[in-house]
């Protein structure tokens, strides 16, 4: 995933970064037939991988966020259908902090959509 970058530089370029996360979640069905809506909720620790950048297109005014951990939440809607299921979440993430070389701050965004499809298999509703 690319972590959106935002600083006091007119230009940037930045490189992509990865989060990986360890979460509780649980989910509500809001019905019982072949098609059953559902609304959920978990929190979890996400590992978030450093960022590096430049400020210019000439390589001067490097920056770098660190790699660390977040506790972050995220509310789930979907349905499953059949052995199919489809979900959509928003994983709320905080944004971290670093400074460039010449002392500007430099601020990333961490939350993002996710986008879950898949198929129950050897199990499903009974």
């Amino acid at each position: 995933m690319v972590r959106g970058v935002q600083g006091s530089e007119e230009s940037a370029s930045g490189e992509i970064a990865g989060v990986g996360s360890f979460a509780l979640s649980g989910q509500y069905y809001l019905s019982s037939g072949g098609f059953r809506p559902l609304v959920g909720l978990g929190v979890g620790l996400y590992s978030l991988a450093s960022v590096g950048m430049s400020t210019d297109m000439n390589g001067n005014g490097d920056a770098a966020v660190a790699a660390g951990n977040k506790i972050g939440f995220f509310p789930r809607i979907g349905f499953d259908a059949g052995h199919f299921n489809m979900a959509l979440e928003y994983n709320f993430i905080p944004a971290t902090t670093g400074m460039t070389a010449s002392g500007n701050e430099v601020t990333v965004k961490n939350s993002y959509l996710g986008i879950k499809i898949g198929a129950s298999i050897l199990g499903g509703r009974r």
